[in-house]
Order: C-alpha cells, then structure tokens, then sequence
C-alpha cells in the first residue's frame, strides 16, 4: 500500500487547497471530528488513489506537529484552532517519501525535518 501511496505525485499546491478548505469548514462552524477525510474524497472524487495519498500524507503531516516536535515550524494554535505551519512542511508533504512508522504509515520524522530545513536553506539562498 505504501508505495502505491507513493507512486502518486501530489503537489504541495494541492495539500495548500486541503488545508484552507478545512480552515473555511472549521471557521464557519460545519467541521467535525474526522471531517478531513470527507472533506478529500469530495474534493478529488473520482480520484480514489489520489483522494488516498493526499489524505494519508496530511495525517502523517498533523502526527509530526501533534507531536509537537516542530518547534519553529508552527505557532501556537490560533483563536479557532488552526495551528500556523511554515509553509516548507507543506512543501515536503508532498513529496517526502511515505513508510511505516511506529506499525502505522507516516512520514520517518528525522528525514522529513532534514528535507524541511534543506528547503527552507534553499529558498532563503536565493
């Protein structure tokens, strides 16, 4: 399962839209515990593996800032809840390799943090 999840090629693009489209659900009031995963399939409805992909690489994302183990990567939660990523951890969402962490899929957290930090290095060199 995992490297058909990774033969999809998901743009950091694509996560970004997830993420204010759960935001615009969470301000208004209509999101609700496990909503994301509905929230994917409507939005790539007929794209089950891309839908798949999308949705475990988020998951994976949120493991590693509920972990709390991205500090100056994330602010603290705001007033509705949302907590304020950088944007190289979307970037790297979607394209760091996913593998199984801990019997479940996720992203491995001290590659994923290097690649973030190379990111970052690179578009502050330019």
């Amino acid at each position: 399962m995992i490297e058909r999840l990774n033969s999809v090629v998901v743009t950091s693009e694509e996560l970004s839209k997830v993420l204010d489209e759960a935001d615009k659900l969470h301000k208004s009031g209509n999101d609700e515990p496990g909503g994301g995963l509905y929230l994917i399939a409507s939005m790539f409805k007929g794209q089950p593996l891309r839908a798949q992909a999308i949705y475990f690489r988020m998951e994976s994302l949120a493991k590693i800032i509920g972990n709390k183990s991205v500090p100056g990567w994330t602010l603290e939660k705001d007033e509705n809840g949302a907590v304020v990523t950088r944007q190289e951890l979307i970037d790297v969402s979607a394209v760091f390799p996913l593998s199984e962490v801990d019997g479940d899929i996720g992203f491995e957290e001290n590659g994923f943090l290097s690649k973030a930090l190379e990111l970052a290095e690179s578009e502050g060199t330019g």
